[in-house]
């Protein structure tokens, strides 16, 4: 009878255990999932100049966490000299959205790309 009470302890506990982690892993990949009719997100910008600084850091940062949760979804970056920073996103239907970058600081643009990827347009 002891016996059994601890296995079922050790089972509990092997439970809780798991159900925490599942519950962690799901909380941090629903930070960056991308609504359902989103198609595409499609980052313009120069490889050289200062104002796009930040993009490039955004980007070097947080491309492998958006790809990993969001296998599915083109995340296409286009550098041209002299371009101006920008991200344009695309929707069900054909609908495009777009944001000018410049002047933005690392975190701006995370807020700024993150409120384009969780829109339904």
């Amino acid at each position: 009878m002891q016996q059994s009470t601890r296995l079922l302890r050790c089972i509990r506990t092997l439970l809780a255990l798991r159900f925490n982690h599942y519950n962690s892993t799901f909380t941090m990949s629903a930070k960056y999932a991308f609504s359902k009719s989103l198609r595409e997100v499609r980052f313009l910008f120069c490889q050289t100049s200062e104002q796009s600084a930040a993009v490039r850091s955004f980007l070097t940062r947080s491309y492998p966490t958006m790809k990993r949760n969001n296998p599915n979804i083109p995340i296409l970056i286009r550098e041209a000299a002299g371009t101006q920073p920008k991200v344009f996103t695309r929707y069900d239907r054909g609908v495009e959205k777009s944001q000018i970058l410049e002047g933005l600081s690392d975190k701006e643009i995370e807020e700024t790309v993150t409120g384009l990827v969780k829109s339904d347009q």
